[in-house]
């Protein structure tokens, strides 16, 4: 089985990797790979109030809820394209685990309805 990116897959992870460059927020990701799951904290900053910009951030740019049809303000991302995603944004991913409910049943539920 051959896992090399295909053409399409290696522009959209140079793509998702030079977003993420520019734009996450690198003061918090020492703190954000020691964490463990569902005991992020940071030092000198509420999370939520990190992980709320962060999720702004990644919606205006059009990079929040991959998997969502585009009528829905997501991208029609691939699951594919949502694991190249996750394998880019690393450790600043913990800041989306906040909104996994809304992202993952919530707005999809109303989406179906």
């Amino acid at each position: 089985m051959n896992f090399d990116d295909t053409p399409q897959e290696a522009a959209f992870r140079a793509e998702a990797k030079a977003w993420i460059a520019a734009n996450a927020p690198k003061q918090y990701e020492e703190e954000l790979k020691r964490s463990s799951l569902g005991r992020t904290a940071l030092n000198g900053a509420n999370v939520l109030d990190v992980a709320k910009a962060w999720q702004k951030k990644k919606a205006d740019a059009g990079w929040a809820c991959l998997h969502w049809p585009k009528d829905y303000g997501g991208r029609g991302a691939s699951p594919i394209e949502r694991v190249i995603w996750q394998q880019e944004e690393g450790a600043f991913g913990k800041l989306s685990f906040t909104f996994i409910i809304g992202h993952g049943m919530c707005g999809p539920t109303m989406m179906a309805y």
